[in-house]
């Protein structure tokens, strides 16, 4: 494949020690097939935060794997988006052992990214632009230790999913948590064994400014 210049491209698998921030306006590409394994045994838990783009490019033959060493909830943060990140595409993508708590080290944290406090962890997949845009589809998250998806903002397609085994006693755990700013069709997906709720739906934003999201939803 052919990428615009100065993007980023994994094309095998990776470790990852550390978080992974994504500079605005840069590009990270995931080619099919790709594992990434977050290790666990780190004092500052594993993130993949995106203030640019991120483009996972699975295919249901070869999805793009993200998990952990040990492969327990909670392992590692998750895929965390900006306030200006552009677009990202999760295109058939396995991602579980996600929702630690981050720490004032964190890259979420240090971007005030989800929310200004630690105490609780992070969703799996964060994304909050209202500007931006984000499809998620054939995608299996599973095992995350707290919401599989929250989103605050965005113009999105979410379909042809499985969302299962998610969420903690102490906290919950929502499938797909939408708050206000968003736009999104919501259609074919399967949820299963979800701590909390399937859908939550919420008035509650990014700001006062934020308009009341559209959602239309089917055949879930």
């Amino acid at each position: 494949a052919e990428y615009p210049k100065g993007s980023v491209v994994w094309t095998r698998d990776t470790t990852l020690t550390e978080s992974v921030e994504i500079a605005k306006g840069a590009s990270l590409y995931i080619e099919p097939g790709v594992t990434v394994t977050c290790k666990s045994e780190v004092q500052v838990p594993v993130e993949i935060v995106v203030l640019g783009n991120l483009y996972c490019m699975g295919t249901a033959e070869k999805p793009v794997v993200f998990t952990s060493d040990t492969k327990k909830p909670a392992d590692w943060g998750g895929i965390i988006c900006g306030y200006n990140s552009q677009e990202v595409v999760l295109s058939h993508v396995d991602l579980a052992y996600a929702g630690a708590t981050p720490t004032e080290s964190s890259h979420s944290f240090q971007n005030k990214l989800y929310k200004t406090s630690v105490e609780d962890g992070l969703p799996a997949f964060f994304f909050c632009n209202t500007n931006g845009s984000f499809v998620m589809t054939g995608c299996f998250f599973h095992d995350n230790y707290n919401d599989q998806t929250y989103l605050s903002g965005g113009q999105a397609v979410i379909y042809d999913n499985i969302l299962a085994d998610s969420g903690n006693a102490a906290n919950g755990g929502e499938g797909i948590n939408i708050k206000a700013g968003c736009k999104m069709d919501v259609a074919n997906n399967l949820l299963y064994n979800i701590c909390t709720n399937g859908f939550k739906l919420s008035n509650a934003g990014n700001s006062e400014s934020v308009p009341l999201s559209q959602f239309v939803a089917y055949n879930n």
